[in-house]
């Protein structure tokens, strides 16, 4: 059987070959990742053992001390190799490398030169100088952080001095913290990296003529004028949310008068303070409307709800449920729930009775919108001086499918529920009505 060419197999060859950046590698290699890396390390292990010996004898070993090394060298880097396997640590990507994955390679080889110091001391008839011990545990963890470390060198560091700087946008970018440092020296050390920060600018003066990661730190956001012809810059970068909103938008008023354009970085989970806490939260309303929030004028509207008479039909649908919870904040004097559903105005009310103030009453009615006598009543008898019209059908899709119900309930029912009204009355708002004075 032909192989299919577009069968999964050429996605997955791809697909793996992309973790190791822009390095073509076979699929067969991917596939024997493990024994490749365990070989590997078997040399380096190796090669370190042979060194400690060389170095333990001044280079002139014995050679009853040389039938020693190749007799035990078999054991140690078994122990080793056993070690490494035990925590895992042949499971990370060369290309991706930290500090912390150099650093985790301190536990298995401590635990095999534990292992390894304690059988010297019982299984050989001669021991292994303790001396070469010493020295094989420290070289092993250089020479396998250095061996780990490689492609990630060759990938970020020199692949990125071999790319043409006419080939990357020049940018600043605003600093304010630590993390926008480490950032920085990130975007310049990918490979495949569009963009070089030639500069920070950060707020603090005393930062300002040093450098971090062989970047400079050129001067204040604000004087990027000073600056933007000496280093060639075309952008300025920044992370979201490290600069006011109002200071944002008067720094990019001046970028944009400098022609820089202002380029945004989104926030992400790995750029924390530190110390084991990630700032992870719910989404608010803020994630969702990608613009300034509207702050209501809180003491306004109190002063023009507070002592009145308040009357919110569809009182017991979810708008007109939260229009009421929200009312109560603003101490009327009265707040009318009104709904043509009997259950879902005991609902609302009860709700409301458990944390309504002292200062309002609430006065649960039923009634239809579209039942002129019953509004007449109620506004007789309550004598409303706003009223919240929420009582109406809100779902588009299922009322364009029965516009005559639509029309009746949203437009129809509107005029019952100015019942009462001045002929003239003043609509200060969408969907509310507000009785006029006289």
């Amino acid at each position: 059987m032909k192989p299919d060419p577009n069968s999964n197999n050429l996605t997955r060859g791809v697909t793996a070959s992309q973790q190791f950046g822009h390095l073509p590698v076979p699929e067969l290699l991917l596939h024997l990742r493990i024994p490749i890396l365990a070989a590997l390390h078997v040399a380096v292990f190796s090669t370190a053992y042979c060194i400690s010996f060389l170095l333990r004898f001044d280079f002139n070993i014995p050679d009853d001390y040389v039938n020693l090394m190749w007799l035990t060298m078999p054991g140690v880097v078994a122990l080793q190799i056993l070690a490494f396997v035990i925590f895992k640590s042949f499971q990370g990507w060369w290309r991706y490398v930290t500090f912390r994955d150099l650093v985790g390679f301190i536990k298995p080889l401590a635990v095999s030169f534990v292992i390894i110091w304690a059988a010297n001391m019982v299984v050989p008839p001669k021991m292994v100088p303790r001396a070469v011990l010493l020295t094989h545990f420290v070289l092993s963890g250089l020479l396998i952080s250095l061996v780990r470390s490689s492609w990630r060198v060759a990938n970020e560091g020199l692949a990125a001095l071999s790319t043409p700087a006419q080939s990357r946008v020049l940018a600043f970018m605003i600093s304010n913290h630590h993390d926008t440092l480490v950032l920085a020296n990130q975007i310049n050390s990918q490979r495949n990296s569009t963009t070089k920060i030639v500069g920070l600018l950060t707020f603090e003066k005393r930062t300002h003529g040093a450098s971090r990661a062989g970047i400079p730190i050129v001067g204040f956001p604000e004087d990027a004028e000073r600056f933007t012809a000496r280093y060639g810059a075309k952008e300025v970068w920044l992370v979201a949310g490290s600069v006011p909103g109002n200071l944002l938008g008067e720094l990019k008023s001046l970028y944009d008068g400098l022609g820089l354009k202002t380029r945004v970085i989104p926030a992400s989970l790995d750029r924390y303070a530190g110390g084991g806490f990630v700032p992870v939260r719910e989404i608010n309303i803020n994630d969702l409307l990608q613009r300034p929030a509207v702050e209501l004028d809180n003491s306004g509207m109190s002063s023009e709800l507070a002592d009145k008479h308040n009357l919110v039909t569809g009182a017991g649908g979810s708008i007109g449920s939260e229009l009421s919870r929200q009312l109560l904040r603003f101490h009327p004097s009265d707040l009318m729930l009104l709904d043509h559903r009997e259950n879902s105005v005991f609902m609302i009310h009860n709700e409301l009775t458990g944390v309504a103030n002292d200062t309002t009453v609430l006065h649960p009615a039923v009634g239809d919108i579209l039942d002129s006598a019953r509004m007449h009543a109620l506004f007789d008898s309550f004598r409303p001086e706003i009223v919240y019209h929420a009582a109406a059908h809100k779902h588009v899709g299922l009322m364009e499918l029965h516009p005559g119900e639509a029309i009746k309930n949203n437009i129809l029912g509107i005029g019952h529920g100015r019942a009462g009204e001045d002929p003239r009355p003043d609509f200060t708002q969408k969907g509310r009505v507000r009785r006029k004075e006289g």
